[in-house]
């Protein structure tokens, strides 16, 4: 590589080393205000919806239900995940 090239690759690297180790701002920005309200756009119609795809040659919808309900607990400082396994009884 030429020197020109090396030194704009290790500024590019300093510049985003000293942007992840940045801290997070303290307060948080301000929301941006709308002069006019907002409308939806012309294109877009807020009730429709999207056409399901037919099934393939053979494929049917199965419904599939927990054997005994989750509830989330409230945040204890940790995040509570969960990892479901559902038989869908295919063989």
């Amino acid at each position: 590589m030429r020197p020109a090239h090396v030194s704009s690759a290790l500024i590019a690297v300093a510049i985003m080393g000293a942007a992840a180790c940045s801290r997070p701002a303290t307060t948080p920005a301000a929301a941006p205000t709308a002069a006019q309200p907002t409308a939806a756009h012309s294109g877009h119609g807020s009730t429709a919806t999207a056409t399901p795809a037919p099934l393939r040659a053979g494929a049917t919808f199965v419904d599939l239900a927990m054997g005994r309900p989750f509830t989330a607990k409230p945040a204890r400082g940790t995040d509570e995940y969960r990892c479901f396994l559902l038989d869908p009884g295919l063989t």
